[in-house]
């Protein structure tokens, strides 16, 4: 019941890294254009670009949940703000990168 438990919070969290994902792409890629075709082409490069990244902010997340987060916050009342604060800097880290690697090197 324990590993269904947490297989269930993983996917929660799983979902909430997708939607923070959507959230940055979207910051990202939200100029004002008046482009004739700008508002089709950006709903297709968010809709390829967000599972990519909503599943690096979900794989990090897992993996510093399980090496470090689990094992400090264990019965801890703020455990879950801790959690949320921790995804939110994984998306903003991610982000970041992501925007340095198109923007500033232009790699991407």
């Amino acid at each position: 019941m324990l590993i269904l438990r947490r297989l269930l919070a993983y996917c929660i969290w799983i979902l909430i890294a997708f939607a923070l994902a959507f959230l940055a792409m979207h910051m990202l890629l939200d100029d004002e254009s008046t482009l004739i075709g700008h508002g089709v082409l950006k709903k297709i490069v968010i809709l390829h670009i967000v599972p990519i990244t909503g599943s690096i902010i979900a794989f990090l997340y897992i993996f510093f949940d399980i090496l470090y987060l689990r094992k400090t916050l264990k019965n801890q009342k703020n455990a879950i703000y801790v959690r949320f604060l921790a995804i939110v800097t994984i998306c903003v880290l991610v982000t970041a990168i992501h925007y340095v690697l198109e923007k500033g090197i232009d790699i991407i």
